[in-house]
């Protein structure tokens, strides 16, 4: 079967002009990671983009389903699953809950089935939910003492350690190689290493959620176009 290569598409000069603006103006406005400001970021995006106006405090006059979506904008006033886990680190799942809120109300919007605008605007809410590094993986058993001394003289960000004994070792993306070079001359034989992007927080899934979970990701990775799959969600085992 011959294999076709994908067309480029591209909208007219005008409206990619907006469409990048947009998400630029967007991506300056979630570097400030404060869970308030981040919301009534989205709160304002979610106004203008669902009705094509600037934000407006409700008015207690309109009807009521008016003012429960207007209300409904604001990050603030979403509950969503994962809030409810006991083993949630709340602090950081702050600063995200406003980005994934943007990113479902944005989905299910009259622009979310434009493939070109949705490719960028998602991949841009993603370098705010994933963190590119690059990640050095040690066994269990592995000195954390020495391995820890030597990582950070060698540039690492940060050392991670694992249930099942493993030790990681996090670096920027451009110091992957020369921290696993310098690890290697002290001795340290890494089990793996590579860059990657890393959830900056997690959310753990478990029973039927679970199951359904690994099902997506294993049909993900199934896919020829998918290079890598990554994820928030730490999904335990039965």
């Amino acid at each position: 079967m011959p294999r076709y290569e994908y067309r480029v598409l591209n909208p007219t000069p005008a409206a990619e002009k907006t469409f990048l603006a947009w998400i630029d103006q967007l991506d300056r406005e979630f570097i400030n990671r404060d869970p308030e400001h981040r919301s009534k970021v989205v709160r304002n995006a979610l106004h203008e983009l669902y009705l094509g106006r600037p934000y407006m405090t409700p008015d207690p006059s309109t009807p009521l389903a008016e003012q429960a979506l207007l209300h409904s904008f604001d990050p603030r006033n979403a509950t969503l699953e994962p809030e409810t886990y006991g083993d949630l680190d709340v602090t950081k799942y702050n600063e995200r809950k406003p980005l994934i809120w943007f990113w479902m109300m944005y989905d299910r919007s009259p622009v979310g089935l434009n493939h070109w605008l949705g490719h960028r605007m998602r991949a841009m809410l993603a370098r705010h939910v994933f963190k590119h590094c690059g990640q050095i993986v040690f066994a269990p058993g592995t000195d954390e003492g020495r391995l820890m001394e030597a990582a950070l003289d060698a540039g690492a960000e940060d050392i991670v350690n694992h249930d099942d004994g493993s030790i990681e070792v996090v670096t920027a993306p451009h110091d992957l190689v020369a921290v696993k070079s310098a690890l290697g001359k002290a001795g340290f034989k890494p089990e793996f290493a590579e860059v990657t992007m890393k959830p900056m927080s997690e959310v753990v899934v478990n029973g039927d959620d679970a199951a359904r979970m690994q099902k997506l990701l294993d049909a993900l990775e199934a896919l020829d176009d998918v290079q890598n799959v990554y994820t928030t969600a730490v999904v335990e085992e039965a």
